[in-house]
C-alpha cells in the first residue's frame, strides 16, 4: 500500500527546507513508512506470494541437537532465544497452507485413502493455524467445533483460518456448539456433532475418521496416517483399559445385553463403524443412557467407543473379538492412538493437566522414536519450544516426502498391524 502523501508536495518542501530539515523529514518519511507497511501487514489473512511466505529449512541447530538427545541445561535455555524457521505467518493464507512454498506433495496411495478429522478448539488460534496446517491435505476432510463459550472474537479468527482453505475443511455452525466441560458428556457431544456432519457431507468418501484437539501435535506425516488405518486391516483403533469402572455406568438398565467397557476418548474409526454409532438403535440407546447420566457419572466419553468396540455380538464395523490387558512386554497390546504421560510415570516438566503430563523439550528425543499417531499435550505457558521443535522436525519429514516421494525409513506400520485387533475383529 502506498502512502498516502502527494509526490508534488514532497518536492516543493524539499526545495523549500533547509539541509537539517530535508534530512529531519527524510527519516520522519522513512520511520512512517515502515510503520504503515507494519500495520497494513497485520490485516488478517492477507494473502502473499509464496516467495515471500517460502519457509527457511536451514538447519535449527538447538533443535536438531535437542531431538538427537544431546541435552544440556545451557542448551535448553539458548533455545529460547532461537525462532524456528518452521513456524508459519499467521497473516497470510500462503504462510498457512503451504511448505517451502509449495502444497503438500501427496502420493497416490494418500489420493486414494481419504481421511477425515474433528478438531475441537477453545482458545488458542495460533495452535489451531499450526495443528491445521500440519494435518491439511486438499483430498481429505475436516470439522472444527469452536467451544460454545469462546469468545466472539476467537471464532471470527477460526472462521477467517477457514476460508483460507478448501470447501473440505467444514465449520460447525453457532446454534449447534456445545460448552464442553473437561469429565462431562459434552465432551463426546462436540465430537458427534462434527461426525454427523462429516457423514452427511458428499463431498469426500473418507476411509477413517481420527479426532484430535488444539493441545495435541501429529506425530506422523499424512502418508505415515494412511500406512498405519490401512494396517488396522478395517478394525478400528480404539483403547481398552481393563479395571473396576462400575462407578462410570449408567444407572439406566437397558433392553438388550452388553458390556460396558472404558477405554480411550481419543480414536481412529472407520467411516461405517461411525455410521453405526450414530443410527444403529443399540448404539444410540447406549449412547442416550450416558447423555442421561450427565452429572451423575465422569468422564462418559472414555465409555462410548470402547463398549461398541469391543461388544462384537452388537455389530459395529471392525469390533474386536477379544479384549487384552496392555502388557509392557507384548507390542500387540500396545495404545498406539496418542504419546501421553500420565501422573504416575515420569514428568519432566513437573506440570500436569487432568493427570496428564505437559510435554517438554526432554522428551523430544522419544516423542520422535515412538510409534503413535500424535503426542498429547502441549500448552504454550509450557516450554513452548518444544512444540516448536516437534513441529520443525515434522514439516522437514513432509518436505523429505515432497523431494523424495518415499516415506521416512524410520516409520514401520507393522506396529499396527500386528494389534490384537487388527488380526481378530469381524
Amino acid at each position: 500500500m502506498k502512502l498516502p502523501v502527494h509526490p508534488h508536495y514532497l518536492k516543493q518542501l524539499f526545495v523549500r527546507c533547509t539541509w537539517t530539515y530535508r534530512v529531519f523529514i527524510l527519516i520522519v518519511m522513512v520511520f512512517f513508512a515502515v510503520y504503515w507497511n507494519t500495520l497494513t501487514d497485520k490485516a488478517p489473512l492477507e494473502d502473499k506470494t509464496a516467495q515471500d511466505e517460502k519457509i527457511s529449512l536451514l538447519k535449527w541447530p538447538a533443535c536438531d541437537k535437542i531431538i538427537a538427545g544431546e541435552i544440556s541445561n545451557e542448551l535448553l535455555s539458548s533455545l529460547s532465544f532461537n525462532y524456528s524457521p518452521a513456524k508459519p505467518k499467521y497473516t497470510s493464507c500462503a504462510g498457512l497452507t503451504r511448505f517451502n512454498g509449495r502444497h503438500p506433495w501427496v502420493s497416490i496411495e494418500e489420493e486414494n485413502f481419504p481421511l477425515a478429522y474433528i478438531i475441537t478448539t477453545y482458545e488458542n488460534y495460533q495452535r489451531l493455524a499450526r495443528l491445521l496446517r500440519l494435518l491439511y491435505r486438499r483430498h481429505n476432510i475436516y470439522c472444527v467445533h469452536i467451544d460454545a463459550t469462546a469468545p466472539e472474537s476467537f471464532a471470527s479468527r477460526v472462521h477467517q483460518l477457514v476460508t483460507c482453505y478448501g470447501s473440505n475443511v467444514l465449520l460447525v455452525p453457532p446454534s449447534e456448539r456445545v460448552n464442553v466441560i473437561w469429565g462431562e458428556f459434552s465432551v463426546l457431544e462436540a465430537n458427534l456433532v462434527c461426525a454427523e456432519m462429516l457423514i452427511r457431507s458428499k463431498k469426500i468418501q473418507w476411509q477413517y475418521v481420527l479426532n484430535v484437539n488444539e493441545k495435541e501435535l501429529p506425530l506422523r506425516t499424512n502418508w505415515e496416517m494412511v500406512k498405519a488405518m490401512k494396517a488396522l486391516n478395517g478394525s478400528n483403533l480404539v483403547q481398552y483399559h481393563a479395571g473396576n469402572w462400575t462407578k462410570r455406568i449408567p444407572k439406566s438398565k437397558l433392553t438388550f445385553n452388553f458390556t460396558w467397557y472404558k477405554g480411550s476418548f481419543l480414536v481412529a474409526l472407520r467411516r461405517d463403524f461411525v455410521v453405526f454409532m450414530l443410527r444403529n438403535p443399540k448404539a444410540v440407546a447406549i449412547l442416550d443412557a450416558l447423555q442421561s447420566s450427565r452429572g451423575h457419572i465422569t468422564v462418559p466419553d472414555e465409555m462410548f467407543f470402547s463398549t461398541l468396540a469391543y461388544n462384537p455380538h452388537l455389530g459395529a464395523p471392525g469390533a474386536c473379538l477379544y479384549r487384552t490387558r496392555r502388557n509392557s512386554t507384548d507390542p500387540r497390546t500396545m495404545f498406539l492412538i496418542r504419546y501421553v504421560s500420565w501422573k504416575d510415570t515420569m514428568c519432566h516438566t513437573k506440570r500436569w493437566r487432568n493427570e496428564v503430563c505437559l510435554l517438554g523439550l526432554k522428551d523430544l528425543p522419544m516423542m520422535i522414536k515412538a510409534p503413535q499417531l500424535f503426542a498429547n499435550k502441549f500448552t504454550p505457558n509450557v516450554q513452548p519450544e518444544a512444540y516448536d521443535c516437534m513441529e520443525y522436525w515434522l514439516i522437514r519429514k513432509i518436505i523429505r516426502e515432497q523431494d523424495t516421494h518415499s516415506l521416512d525409513k524410520d516409520f514401520n506400520d507393522t506396529v499396527f498391524a500386528q494389534l490384537y485387533c487388527s488380526t481378530f475383529h469381524i
